[in-house]
């Protein structure tokens, strides 16, 4: 199968169309149970058409086979969903902030229903979810995720070798760095939670008399909601400087670049 003269930045633009929805499908803000899929397929294809002049195509094409082009856009559908779902990955933080510090604060029983993926979690994690979210469209988390996307077209061109075997365990491993944030941010409840039940502990010796089971749980759930209120402007502070830059972050995974 051979493809006439200038017909590169339509095969070009329909492959980077593939790559775009992958990426709209599975991103945050434009993935999930929000936009409409012709939405998302219209400015999927807007997109990549925005894009096409600059795209390039691996040396060859011309003489590409059915099995070439079911395995461009294979791959095309694979970097897309790989750099969604990556970027997604980091809003996991906050669902396991919440987590904790719910458990730990006497709320793990208050849980809600995700909208977006009808599971059921911990309503202070929706909270952090949903606030996460807010401060990735402030902080134009959303437009630097589309650039990303064009830039991963500069790296990794449309059906070349760019994507290894080693690049989805890279972008796996960026969970660590989202587990040990999430603990990072839970440690002054934590530490505050693990001083109050000490506390609770010398007073039912002290005064064994008290009913302290019933005084307990409304103290650190008053201690849990204090807590995040005062630590609100550093939390938001946090939040947005680990959100920041991370879809470069899983570009770069899927580069080998750490």
């Amino acid at each position: 199968m051979t493809f006439d003269w200038g017909a590169e930045t339509l095969v070009a633009a329909a492959l980077g169309g593939v790559r775009m929805l992958a990426l709209l499908y599975t991103a945050p803000v434009f993935g999930g149970e929000g936009p409409a899929a012709s939405v998302r397929l219209g400015l999927a294809m807007w997109l990549a058409a925005v894009l096409s002049p600059g795209l390039e195509l691996a040396e060859g094409w011309e003489q590409w086979g059915p099995l070439q082009v079911a395995g461009a856009l294979l791959q095309e559908a694979l970097i897309g969903a790989v750099l969604g779902t990556g970027t997604l990955l980091v809003f996991s933080t906050f669902l396991l902030f919440g987590e904790f510090i719910s458990i730990q604060g006497g709320l793990g029983a208050a849980r809600v229903i995700d909208p977006t993926s009808g599971t059921s979690s911990v309503a202070l994690s929706q909270i952090f979810y949903q606030f996460s979210l807010l401060i990735y469209l402030t902080i134009d988390g959303h437009h630097e995720l589309l650039r990303s996307a064009a830039m991963s077209f500069e790296v990794m061109p449309i059906a070349s070798a760019g994507l290894d075997g080693e690049a989805l365990p890279a972008v796996v491993l960026l969970a660590a760095d989202v587990f040990e944030m999430a603990v990072r941010l839970a440690a002054p409840v934590t530490v505050s939670m693990f001083i109050s039940n000490l506390g609770v502990g010398v007073l039912a010796r002290a005064m064994p008399q008290l009913n302290l089971m019933t005084l307990q749980l409304p103290v650190q759930m008053a201690l849990l909601l204090v807590i995040v209120g005062v630590g609100g402007v550093a939390f938001v502070d946090a939040i947005g400087a680990f959100v920041a830059g991370w879809p470069e972050r899983v570009l770069g995974a899927l580069l080998g670049l750490g």
